[in-house]
Parts: C-alpha cells; sequence; structure tokens
C-alpha cells in the first residue's frame, strides 16, 4: 500500500467520528446558552474545570 492509500484508508475511517463531534458541538452551541455556560465554566475552582472537561471531552472524539 502507498502513503495515499493509508492516507485515504484513515481518513475514511475517522470520518463518521469527526461528523459525530461536529454535530455535537453544534448541538451543545444551540441548546446551552452562553449566561449558563458563563456561569459554571468562569470561575477558577477545580469543579468548573471538571464540568468543561465533560463538556469538551466529546467534541475532539
Amino acid at each position: 500500500m502507498t502513503l495515499f492509500d493509508h492516507f485515504l484508508s484513515l481518513a475514511l475511517e475517522s470520518a463518521p467520528w469527526l461528523v459525530l463531534g461536529l454535530i455535537l458541538g453544534g448541538l451543545m452551541k444551540v441548546l446551552l446558552p452562553t449566561d449558563f455556560l458563563n456561569k459554571h465554566l468562569k470561575r477558577d475552582s477545580l469543579g468548573s474545570v471538571a464540568k468543561a472537561t465533560l463538556l469538551g471531552a466529546p467534541l475532539p472524539l
């Protein structure tokens, strides 16, 4: 297999997951109000970091 074949195989394998991540990100953008995110994520606390991690983890996956 050539480099291009490997690249194409990897792109086709990861494409559905990238689309799913984009859809989840779009839904979060539409459904979660900005005020809600500012209220829960703007503080300098461990809880804010944990919430941001849980909200942000699905996006690149």
